[in-house]
Parts: structure tokens; sequence; C-alpha cells
């Protein structure tokens, strides 16, 4: 490939770095790589032949490239390792902390399902740095190098994680303990509130991707939606639904197996059931179904009535997992019977469940961050209200 070609390739690599991150492929690295790559070569073009202005325009774009990326990547804040204990775990994570003297707010990242590492918020993390806000990105338990069981805990346990890394922050000197936020994706949306009432400080509590209902409510509006964008009627999302809340019985209690089993393999070839996706074929013994169990039925409405924080609700309008209108009200109408009255909402209408929309076509990469989520985000978490509003909260407990 042309010296040229390469640094076509870094310049466009510049729009990569700030507009089409993912949460899960963090491009940060790749696009430094790339763009340090074509400056290389188009130097090495650039010297070893005649140079143009073209060639000139090139290298000094590509340099910049590069020397942005770098400083994005690793120069515009300091990090350093960090371990928390945490009940039967450790938890093991990466403190991003601004070049601006401290002591700082700092912004905890929440996972969402799985055995996630601190690798698919680490953006997130340099972000809020960045911005001057330390971010802290950790391997949840199970993952990376924390220890513990993944599956060991429900959604309690994986609050206790989180209160214990408040706590750890809380009592270092280069952070402002009445600063202390968490930001929770996807699974996060039931964590992170739970983790805001246990330790009852929290200076702020963003939540990206929420549903506002319990897990279990959320598999069958994603059912829902799925179906609907497949034009299926409604009696056939019906009869999908039926069918999935007999499997969510047979989770719970074990019951009725002979029957469900008879009815699933009767179905598994409609078009409604294999659209739909998240309804099981063939069915596991019932003690397989154990953390499932533990966390299927939480519901968060009485938790997010007890935040007293403030609180920031970010929603993609074509989220596949569950309908924006229905977490706003959800979230929206606990918080005002626990009178909470600080909370925000956005919904971005064109952006998925990660706040993720793709220009090309459903799914065909790459995508980009939805116009405004990041300035939304950073901006909201910077404002001063945030620290002054929870310091009149605890006043007032």
């Amino acid at each position: 490939m042309s010296g040229t070609a390469l640094a076509l390739l870094g310049i466009i690599a510049l729009g990569l770095t700030f507009t089409a991150v993912p949460v899960i492929a963090d491009v940060e690295f790749g696009a430094l790589a790339i763009s340090a790559l074509a400056a290389t070569m188009l130097a090495v073009s650039f010297f070893g032949r005649r140079p143009s202005w073209v060639s000139g325009i090139l290298l000094a774009a590509c340099l910049g490239v590069a020397a942005q990326t770098a400083n994005n990547c690793l120069f515009a804040f300091q990090q350093e390792e960090v371990h928390v204990k945490s009940a039967d775990a450790e938890l093991a994570g990466t403190l991003y902390l601004p070049r601006t003297a401290g002591p700082h707010a700092v912004a905890i990242f929440v996972h969402g399902s799985g055995p996630q590492t601190r690798k698919e918020y680490a953006f997130y993390a340099r972000l809020f740095a960045r911005s001057g806000i330390a971010g802290f990105a950790y391997d949840k338990r199970g993952a990376g190098s924390s220890s513990g069981k993944t599956y060991g805990t429900d959604y309690r346990g994986y609050a206790g994680d989180v209160v214990a890394v408040i706590n750890a922050l809380r009592a270092r000197r280069d952070i402002n303990p009445d600063a202390i936020g968490i930001v929770g994706f996807s699974e996060g949306e039931w964590i992170g509130p739970l983790a805001a009432t246990q330790d009852g400080h929290v200076a702020f509590l963003v939540v990206v991707g929420a549903s506002g209902t319990s897990p279990a409510e959320q598999v069958n509006a994603e059912i829902a939606i799925r179906l609907r964008a497949r034009g299926h009627s409604e009696d056939e999302i019906a009869k999908a639904l039926a069918l999935n809340n007999r499997v969510f019985d047979y989770e719970r209690t074990g019951a009725g197996v002979e029957a469900l089993k008879a009815d699933l393999a009767a179905a598994k070839n409609e078009r409604w059931f294999v659209d739909a996706q998240k309804i099981p074929s063939e069915l596991y013994e019932s003690s397989e179904y154990a953390w499932w169990r533990s966390v299927m039925d939480f519901d968060p409405r009485p938790i997010w009535q007890a935040v007293t924080a403030p609180v920031l609700i970010l929603k993609g309008g074509r989220d596949d997992r569950s309908p924006a209108d229905v977490a706003i009200r959800e979230i929206s109408s606990a918080l005002q019977r626990g009178g909470n009255k600080s909370f925000n909402t956005k919904i971005f209408p064109n952006a998925d469940h990660l706040i993720l929309e793709w220009p090309l076509g459903d799914r065909t990469p790459p995508p980009v961050f939805a116009p405004g989520y990041l300035d939304t985000l950073v901006g909201w978490v910077r404002s001063d209200r945030m620290v002054v509003d929870n310091s009149r909260a605890r006043s007032h407990q």
C-alpha cells in the first residue's frame, strides 16, 4: 500500500477516534497505530524521493493524528492499578486521574451483563479523565484479574462491590469524597441504584440503556420489539410472550417441564418463535437457573424511589432491549414518588442500546455515537450542582 493511501487511512482514524468508538471495541489505540504507521510510511515516501506539497500536507496531518491520539490514549491523564477487597472477591481496576491538581471528582463505571472487564469501559474512563474527572474502570468479579465468581452473587452483591470501590476511593487524598458518582450501563441500571442507596452519599448516578423494569419484564419487552420490527401480528406476539412466560415460570419453580417441552417443540419451527430469539428451544435442569432466578424478578422501582442523588437517564430511541418511553416513565415516576426532583432524561432518537447509531444500516459497521451523547454525559457530570445538590440531600437526612 502506498504512503499516500496509508496517510488517508490515518486521517480516517482521527474521525474514528472521536466519533466511532464502540463501547466493546475501544479503537483509540487502533487509531494511534494506524496513524503512526501511516505517518512513518509517508515520511519514508516523502524523504525518499522528490517531495510534493500534497505529501507534505498529508504527512503533517498524519503526524497530527498520531500526536492527538497518543495524547488521548497515553498522556492526558495518569493511571494507576487499584485493588479493592469486597466480601469474597478482590476487584482489580484502573484509576484514570486528570493531570490537574486534585482532589478530583470520580466516576465509577458499572458493567453490563456477563463477565466484563475494565477494557470495555476504559474509553469512558479516559474520556472523563481528559475532562477533569477521574474515572475508575474495573474487572467484574470473576472476570479479568478480579477474583470471585461472576454468577456467584446477585445484584445486591454486585452493588456491594461498587460500594467497596466507593469506600476505597473515598479514602484517597487525590479523590474528593463528596464527588464520587456512578455511571451504569445496561445491567448497571439495576446495580447502580442499589449501590447508590447502599452507600447513601454518592454525588451522582447515570444510567445508560435502562429499562426501568425487572429483567424478566425487559426480556419480554425485547421479544415484543423484535417481533414488531419483523412484521409479526399482535396475536403472534401474544403467543410468543405467553410461551416465554411459561418458560419463566419453569425457571422459577421447575414445575410443568414435560408439557412445556412439548409446546416448545411444537412451536420451534414457527417464524415468530425463530424471530423472537430469546425463547429457548431446549430447557436446562432448573438448578442451572439459580443465578437468573435470583435476579429475574428484581423490581428496580422501589430502589429508584429511595435514590436521593442527582440522576441522569440516557436512552436510545431505537433500543432493541426495551422501549425508551417506558424506561423514562418508570424511573421518573419512581424518583418523583421518592421526592427526588434532581433528575434529567434524554432520548437519542436514532440510537440503540449503547447510544450508538449505524449510518450504513442496522449493525453495518462502523457505528458512531449519537450526536451530543458524550457531551451530554460528561457535561452533566461536570456541572457544579452535582456535588452541591448531594450535599443538600445529606443535610436533610
